[in-house]
């Protein structure tokens, strides 16, 4: 019977994951104006690498678990292979929506408050493993939050000179 729940959150997280990649290549358009073209290029193939991880560690969790029910031991081997799957799976999101947030953050409004709780978000995540390597989840998000404004400051080497004014306003016609 665990098996079968196994199987249904795995199909769950299959769907997930073509959801996930189709936004994201959808944010990529949005964005191209705002970023220049490598980074949203470096962001969206760091993303569709993830979702390709994603899908890969979803069907070896499936082939153990076949093996598992047809009497097969699941080896120290596939095991590791499936951790180091998974870290790089998450270093790579990390990667791409660390990358997006820049965007989020010239679209301004709720999107820059997104970009700001993305940024808080990943020093979370990664905190539990620089706490572990004997730095404290603190310092690690005040650097980063102190790089971001940073870089956030000083745009040129990130974001192309907007052309023209990329918001729409409409004009009341009084007739």
């Amino acid at each position: 019977m665990h098996a079968l729940g196994l199987r249904i959150n795995l199909g769950l997280d299959n769907l997930f994951i073509v959801v996930y990649s189709a936004f994201f290549v959808f944010l990529a358009v949005r964005l191209r104006t705002l970023l220049s073209p490598a980074i949203v290029a470096v962001a969206l193939a760091a993303l569709i690498l993830t979702a390709l991880l994603d899908a890969v560690e979803n069907h070896h969790i499936l082939l153990m678990l076949h093996d598992f029910q047809h009497g097969a031991p699941i080896s120290v081997d596939e095991l590791e292979w499936q951790m180091r799957v998974s870290n790089l799976k998450f270093h790579a999101s990390y990667v791409g929506v660390f990358l997006f947030a820049f965007g989020l953050y010239r679209l301004g409004g709720l999107a820059r408050v997104i970009a700001f709780l993305v940024v808080i978000r990943l020093c979370a995540a990664r905190g539990g493993h620089l706490r572990r390597a004997g730095q404290g989840r603190g310092a690690v998000c005040a650097r980063a939050h102190g790089v971001l404004r940073l870089r956030l400051r000083a745009r040129r080497p990130l974001f192309p000179a907007r052309q023209g004014n990329a918001r729409i306003t409409f004009v009341l016609n009084p007739q």
